[in-house]
């Protein structure tokens, strides 16, 4: 069974402080314009409270893509 991809789609002000290990960032309006970019594996998406992880995860499974959200986002993960 293949990892997940660990696509990170919070903004570049966001990511300075650190993102999870081995996670793609792709902002998510730049995800929206070509969601084909992330590719066909599983995907679990992070952003930093769960409401853009959703939308872009709603896109994802709109593609046929398995597509999951980290409950509660970065602040839930870190807390």
């Amino acid at each position: 069974e293949r990892e997940p991809t660990l696509l990170d789609v919070r903004e570049p002000w966001e990511t300075q402080t650190g993102i999870v290990a081995g996670s793609e960032v792709i902002p998510l309006q730049q995800f929206l314009a070509d969601p084909g970019a992330v590719g066909t594996d599983p995907v679990v998406v992070i952003c930093a409270h769960g409401i853009r992880a959703r939308h872009a995860a709603e896109v994802l499974r709109s593609r046929g893509v398995e597509a999951s959200v980290l409950a509660g986002g970065l602040a839930a993960w870190t807390a």
